[in-house]
């Protein structure tokens, strides 16, 4: 497993880096808009395109790789380029179609997506959308370059590509404020994703693709591919669906309720975008490669390891959130036009969002191991059952909670998702390790516990000795965090957690090599 964990290490640093630029990229939106109308407005607009470009483009990834993948085991490289060459082309089309359909008719999907919006809000939403939407076609080929080099396993450039995405938009708020307002915010968006797209497509020139127009189908596998996305296109926007569900919803609350859920959704995405990507990634093409030999038992050993590698960092972050949640969303948006009040808002869906974090984490890696087998149907019929729960439980919830609800809805809908998959890859798979998987997740647990509570203790005591302020949020921030992490590992060494010690061992030598 030790080609997981470097490759996972390389994933995991430059998405550290991408997901850093993208807490400061929500700061600077948090800090010119705050939690209000405009940042509502800029929430939803942003929606279409980028759950599109998020839901599509990872579905051209998931479908392309195991195709790719396939073709590079057995040495047709110039195969796997005319077969990119051939789903850019048709692909390419069809976004564009879509660009065009957003365009036209951005104000009734306005109205649909927030009912509750009045008609001078939906006007500006839909002028925002309109500017923002040609980057569905931007990120959507963008992905699909990302699938070659996923398949060649070069992960560095499709790890980092999000960061340029964060800076571009940054600038575009910082810079263009003045002169456009919030539109600002939206060409930055625009730019960023041109940026996304025309960095990847410099690094697949440099493997030697080249697009063609002419390009013919090799050995006709461009038919199963495209067949392959609109399934996996919806089973991926699960979790797209479950926010914009609560968006839905939300639309009728009080002002900053949309944004206060968006906030928290992004904190819950920084450990997602850091940890489980990085493992999930790395996993993806050695899942591949397990079924595309029909080697069930590698396929199966990957994703339990792959899963107790994730949640062994994803459950001490997710209680740590719930413990830190409130003095977190001070450091990172408390500022400028976001209030005290918006903290307070966004600390709550917070709360709800880090309970479920080990689910959607978990939820990553078990959908992976179907698109490795092409089985795309019973993700999608799974994910259909998960937004029927969270629609179900956001309606009884939103009355009584309001914004609150909706974050526990999503919550409830997460780990339903979760225990769905697993029972139907027991089906799939056969016999999973499931008492070595729930042996990891035990200790970990364990660990989180007292790592739980001597947080919780310990931030109580710095409260008690330093009036309210900036210095005592990241004193305690500082502290928990580091006590955390020593007392978290700490346990789990004593515990014998394995995954922890190979780590441990694969960095040693990283280490020694780096001597040498």
């Amino acid at each position: 497993m030790s080609g997981l964990y470097q490759a996972a290490g390389i994933v995991f640093f430059f998405n550290l880096v991408s997901k850093m630029l993208g807490y400061f990229r929500d700061a600077v939106l948090a800090a010119y808009y705050g939690a209000g109308s405009l940042t509502d407005a800029y929430m939803i607009a942003y929606t279409l395109p980028y759950s599109l470009q998020a839901v599509l483009g990872m579905a051209f990834l998931t479908v392309m790789v195991p195709f790719l993948t396939g073709f590079l085991m057995q040495g047709k490289r110039q195969e796997a380029f005319r077969l990119t060459s051939v789903v850019v082309r048709k692909v390419g089309f069809w976004l564009l179609v879509l660009v065009v359909l957003g365009m036209i008719l951005a104000r009734p999907v306005t109205r649909i997506m927030a009912p509750g919006f009045d008609e001078a809000a939906i006007r500006q939403t839909a002028g925002l959308m309109r500017v923002m939407l040609p980057s569905i076609f931007l990120m959507g080929m963008g992905m699909l370059y990302s699938g070659v080099l996923n398949a060649e396993k070069k992960f560095a450039l499709v790890a980092f590509a999000p960061g340029l995405v964060n800076i571009l938009m940054m600038l575009g708020i910082i810079l263009l404020n003045g002169t456009l307002g919030i539109y600002g915010a939206a060409v930055g968006t625009l730019a960023g994703f041109a940026g996304f797209y025309l960095l990847l497509w410099r690094g697949i020139r440099k493997m030697g693709f080249s697009f063609s127009l002419s390009a013919g189908d090799p050995e006709g596998m461009t038919r199963p591919v495209l067949q392959g996305i609109l399934p996996v296109a919806v089973s991926v926007s699960v979790n797209q669906v479950l926010l914009a569900v609560s968006r839905f919803f939300a639309s009728g609350l009080e002002a900053g309720s949309i944004s206060a859920l968006d906030f928290a959704n992004r904190i819950m995405n920084l450990p997602l975008g850091i940890f489980t990507a990085a493992v999930v990634t790395a996993a993806f093409p050695l899942m591949t490669e397990g079924a595309a030999r029909n080697e069930t038992e590698k396929l199966a050993s990957t994703l339990i390891r792959g899963i107790r590698a994730i949640l062994v960092f994803i459950i001490p972050v997710s209680v740590g959130m719930v413990i830190l949640r409130v003095p977190l969303v001070e450091l990172l948006y408390q500022r400028g036009q976001f209030m005290a009040r918006d903290t307070v808002m966004t600390a709550g869906a917070l709360y709800w969002f880090s309970v479920a974090l080990p689910a959607f984490s978990s939820n990553m890696m078990m959908t992976r191991a179907f698109y490795a087998c092409r089985d795309y149907r019973t993700p999608l019929l799974a994910g259909l059952a998960a937004v029927a729960v969270n629609a179900a439980a956001s309606r009884l919830l939103v009355g009584a909670f309001a914004h609150n609800g909706l974050a526990a809805a999503n919550a409830l809908a997460a780990y339903s998702y979760t225990l769905l998959l697993l029972v139907l890859l027991v089906r799939r798979l056969g016999r999973l390790n499931l008492p070595y998987l729930a042996r990891g997740i035990l200790k970990s647990m364990a660990a989180s516990a007292l790592m739980g509570w001597a947080v919780l203790s310990l931030r109580g005591f710095i409260a008690t000795l330093r009036p309210a302020g900036t210095g005592t949020t990241v004193l305690i921030l500082g502290a928990g965090a580091l006590a955390g992490v020593i007392i978290y590992f700490s346990v789990l060494k004593l515990l014998k957690y394995e995954e922890l010690n190979e780590a441990l061992g694969f960095l040693r030598k990283r280490r020694t090599k780096e001597k040498r």
